[in-house]
């Protein structure tokens, strides 16, 4: 019988293809516009960085500029023009503890402290961080995660760190 209840339990962790659902998570972007991943992300490919600490925060930052220029708007000359990327990118940093008490504050800072062009990339999330932590297998919480996620929601590429080349090119491979 407890095998019968584990194999259940993993058919709800994992689905089909075998790739588990991201959790869902709901904030507030620096814009004011309401998000709730994975339904707000309309059937494109997501990716989502996810930062627990100011530690984090801060290699979480490293991803903004190269993420935006990647993405979101690419350089207009150059010898093979890009297009935009058809997906959402969202950074968030997730508020506990004491700094989910000061959010007024913190959400301040970061608006002052963050180009506007990215302020509709950055969702607030605040409230309790144990289940993401648990559930998405982030131990460290002085590190940044980043996610590939598919139309569905299912998370198809994990990395963890500051920013790095190598890093968003094993990102960018799934993407395509």
């Amino acid at each position: 019988m407890r095998k019968l209840i584990f194999i259940f339990s993993l058919g709800i962790f994992f689905n089909a293809s075998g790739q588990s659902a991201f959790p869902e998570i709901s904030g507030e972007t620096l814009t004011g516009e309401s998000v709730k991943i994975p339904e707000t992300t309309n059937g494109k490919k997501t990716i989502l960085g996810i930062a627990f600490s100011k530690k984090a925060e801060e290699d979480l930052r490293s991803w903004f500029e190269p993420a935006y220029t990647k993405f979101i708007s690419p350089p207009k000359v150059s010898f093979i023009p890009e297009d935009p990327w058809e997906g959402n990118l969202y950074f968030i940093p997730m508020l506990q503890g004491l700094a989910k008490t000061v959010s007024g504050k913190v959400e301040k800072e970061l608006k002052e402290g963050i180009d506007p062009k990215l302020h509709e990339y950055i969702m607030m999330y605040k409230g309790s961080v144990k289940e993401y932590k648990d559930e998405l297998d982030m131990k460290s919480s002085s590190t940044p995660y980043f996610f590939v996620l598919d139309e569905e929601g299912s998370i198809l590429y994990r990395t963890e760190g500051s920013y790095a080349d190598s890093k968003m090119e094993e990102l960018e491979s799934y993407l395509e």
